[in-house]
């Protein structure tokens, strides 16, 4: 994996200053409260898009299914009752790095009484 700041000691957000906490038994880690104070101005980019009609993709998915969106084998989207897997190439090799989400199917947009997952999606015009 192509990880240009490893040289100088940091890789990923892991490497922010944390506490620790221990509460009943378990070890908890947070980033340390004062780098609140480091926090400056959100920066947004908003660059031209592509002249795309706006579209919607909307997928009700089985609970046993599976649905996998593949853009050009660069990166891929697959879900299925397990969560979510984002899967993409390496910036300097082609060995396919993976992401995962695991959690309450509420956090994709669905009813928690519902049999399915619900994923939406809607790109338009920037």
């Amino acid at each position: 994996m192509h990880q240009p700041t490893r040289a100088q000691g940091w890789i990923h957000q892991m490497t922010c200053v944390r506490e620790l906490e221990w509460q009943a038994g378990t070890l908890y880690q947070r980033p340390l409260r004062e780098l609140v104070a480091l926090r400056g101005e959100a920066q947004g980019w908003c660059g031209q898009t592509l002249p795309l009609a706006p579209m919607e993709l909307a997928f009700d998915i089985a609970p046993n299914s599976t649905l996998g969106l593949d853009f050009a084998g660069a990166l891929q989207l697959t879900v299925n009752r397990d969560g979510l897997r984002l899967s993409r190439r390496g910036l300097q090799t082609a060995e396919m790095h993976h992401r995962y989400w695991r959690g309450e199917r509420d956090a994709c947009g669905s009813l928690s009484t519902a049999p399915a997952w619900r994923f939406s999606s809607t790109m338009a015009r920037g």
